[in-house]
C-alpha cells in the first residue's frame, strides 16, 4: 500500500547510461500518480526551456568535431540545473508537489568531476549553493554490470554524444557513482540489470523502506 505524505518529496533517479532509469522514472510516477500522490516527473539537464537549450548545447555533437572542454561542461550543467531547480523544482515543492528527478547533480559528480577529471569536491562545490535548496530526500542508484550496459547499447539507438563514449569512460562513471554512494547517505544502490517491472518493485519499495510514500 503506498500512503499519501503531507510533505511533497523529491526522488532521484541516477545511473549510467543504459541502467533504465528514464523508464523506470515513469513507471514509479505512473504507479504513484495512479494511487493519488500529487508528483511530477522532470529530468536533467532540462525541465524548463532555458535548460532545455542548454541540454541541446552540452549533448549535441560539435559542428567542426572539437570537444567541449570538461570544465565548460561542467558549468553549463550547474546553469542548467539552477535554472531547473529555481523555475520548477521549488515552485512544485512550494505547492505540495512532490518531483521526480531522471539524473541529478551526482551524475555530474560521476561524469565530469570522476571521469573527466575535474575533481570530485571541485564539481561539488561548484552545485553547492544551488542544490542546498532543493536537496534530495531518496536518490536511487540504478546500477548495471558493464556487460549488461553493453548489450543494451548495442540494442538501442545511440540518442547523444555521452551514449558514444567509450567503456573505459563509463567504466570511470560507474566508479565515480561509487564515490557518491560512500558520500550521501540519501544515495541507494539498485541492482538493475533485472527487468523493467522488477526494477521497479524493488525501487518502490526502497521508498516505502525510506518512509516517503
Amino acid at each position: 500500500m503506498i500512503k499519501n505524505k503531507e510533505k511533497p518529496f523529491i526522488l532521484v533517479l541516477e545511473g549510467n547510461e543504459a541502467s533504465g532509469k528514464s523508464t523506470i522514472a515513469i513507471k514509479i510516477l505512473n504507479e504513484l500518480q495512479s494511487k493519488g500522490t500529487d508528483v511530477i516527473y522532470t529530468r536533467e539537464p532540462g525541465g524548463v526551456l532555458v535548460a532545455e537549450k542548454i541540454r541541446n548545447l552540452i549533448l549535441e555533437d560539435q559542428e567542426d568535431g572539437s570537444t567541449m572542454e570538461a570544465e565548460t561542461e561542467a558549468y553549463l550543467f550547474a546553469a542548467a540545473r539552477s535554472e531547473h531547480i529555481k523555475k520548477k523544482i521549488i515552485p512544485a515543492l512550494e505547492k505540495g508537489t512532490s518531483v521526480i528527478m531522471d539524473r541529478y547533480f551526482y551524475s555530474s559528480l560521476a561524469y565530469q568531476g570522476v571521469a573527466r577529471g575535474l575533481g570530485f569536491n571541485k564539481v561539488f562545490n561548484i552545485n553547492h549553493l544551488v542544490i542546498k535548496k532543493a536537496y534530495p530526500d531518496l536518490t536511487l542508484y540504478l546500477r548495471v554490470d558493464p556487460k549488461e550496459r553493453s548489450k543494451r547499447l548495442r540494442e538501442r539507438e545511440l540518442e547523444n554524444r555521452l551514449d558514444k563514449e567509450s567503456s573505459m569512460f563509463l567504466n570511470k562513471v560507474d566508479f565515480g557513482y561509487r564515490v557518491c554512494k560512500r558520500k550521501f547517505p540519501e544515495f541507494i544502490e539498485i541492482d538493475a540489470n533485472g527487468s523493467i517491472e522488477e526494477v521497479t518493485r524493488n525501487c518502490l519499495e526502497k521508498m516505502i523502506e525510506s518512509n516517503i510514500i
